[in-house]
């Protein structure tokens, strides 16, 4: 949801990518002139049994139409790859380079999810606002 107080419109072109891999919606924020934001907000979701690298393809394709438009964006989601675990997980570590390749980074750096078999980070924030000021961080609760 976006707040009334920013003037907004769907970004058209990227929510009618045809794409199987992840659902997703996403909007165009428009800050001020020239300094507008694209959002995929609380919507990219991979389901658990998808493919990454089809998943990853169809990421490259949202943010290379992205970076056309030279705005700034925030993906945010359930990217169903624990991020925590790229060193041992080649698809995961795919999907990251494939991030940091577009200048996408993560604002989540800790686990988000424990257990008793461990702990994870499957949703989480990218971003290519580094620049400016924001606060991130995990809200730590017994409910799921």
């Amino acid at each position: 949801m976006i707040d009334s107080i920013f003037k907004f419109e769907p970004a058209v072109k990227l929510n009618q990518l045809d794409t199987e891999d992840f659902e997703s919606i996403f909007a165009n924020v428009f800050l001020s002139p020239g300094d507008t934001v694209t959002v995929g907000s609380g919507t990219v979701y991979r389901p658990p049994g998808g493919s990454i690298s089809q998943c990853n393809d169809s990421l490259d394709a949202v943010l290379s139409a992205v970076k056309c438009s030279r705005n700034k964006i925030f993906l945010a989601g359930d990217f169903n790859s624990n991020v925590l675990n790229h060193d041992s997980h080649c698809e995961t570590d795919a999907f990251l380079n494939l991030m940091y390749s577009n200048k996408c980074f993560p604002v989540i750096t800790c686990p988000a999810r424990f257990s008793s078999n461990g702990s994870t980070l499957i949703d989480n924030i990218f971003t290519s606002c580094l620049e400016d000021n924001y606060q991130s961080g995990v809200l730590i609760n017994n409910i799921s």
